[in-house]
């Protein structure tokens, strides 16, 4: 019986000493650890620091890319109404265009009738001139043709209707003073607004008809207006 208890004595002291051993190597094991962790912390510090300062130009870079994008945005936005503001543009210049060609077309008519004219009102008396008033109404009457005066106190709504519905317009009895509210139509100030042809007469644009006509005469028998009035393009008095 004792030598059995020896053997076991002897068997736990060998494991003990097995146990120890193997404590000794992990300690060691473990202090080699920590000297090459003490060694890697300075690496990891700098690789922190390195990522520390990416997030830092990620986030920089992130804010330039949204103020890009919105200046972007708003060069997108005025193009876009520019884009649309000289399409307008183009139709108004194609109108000119065709306006200018007609024109010349007709310039060697218009002089004749300008010359014709300069020679008719000065040779004749007012009693004939009156002629070219009577002329106007027998040639437009059939055309709806509306007959206005300065002191009608509805003339401008009256000629804002013709403008709008394209119809010609005889305004009698012209004194050297002009109401400012025909100044547009006497200098043809139409423009193109939402793809509509509009011209101002007085505090409104009103549509523009192209067959709109509009005729001025007088019985005043030597009329003199101002360079401005003579410069939109009035007709010799009738």
């Amino acid at each position: 019986m004792l030598t059995e208890k020896r053997k076991q004595l002897v068997s736990a002291r060998e494991r003990v000493k097995n146990g120890l051993t193997k404590l000794l190597e992990t300690n060691v094991l473990v202090d080699k650890m920590k000297l090459d962790l003490s060694a890697l912390e300075p690496v990891l510090l700098t690789k922190s620091q390195d990522v520390e300062a990416l997030m830092d130009k990620l986030a920089e870079d992130q804010e330039n890319a949204d103020q890009t994008m919105t200046l972007t945005k708003a060069r997108l936005v005025r193009a876009g109404k520019l884009t649309a503001a000289l399409g307008d543009e183009q139709v108004r210049w194609e109108e000119s265009i065709q306006k200018f060609n007609e024109e010349i077309s007709n310039i060697v008519g218009n002089v004749f009738i300008a010359a014709a004219c300069v020679a008719y009102y000065g040779a004749f008396t007012a009693q004939y001139r009156q002629l070219a008033n009577r002329w106007i109404r027998n040639k437009e009457s059939k055309n709806g043709l509306k007959i206005i005066k300065l002191t009608d106190s509805n003339f401008l709504r009256t000629l804002e209707n013709a403008i709008r519905l394209g119809l010609p317009v005889l305004l009698e009895e012209l004194r050297e003073t002009l109401d400012p509210a025909l100044e547009p139509i006497l200098l043809k100030q139409t423009f193109i607004s939402g793809g509509r042809l509009l011209i101002r007469l007085g505090d409104s644009d009103i549509d523009y008809d192209k067959n709109f006509k509009f005729y001025m005469t007088t019985k005043l028998p030597n009329p003199h207006y101002l360079p401005e009035v003579q410069a939109a393009g009035l007709e010799p008095p009738a």
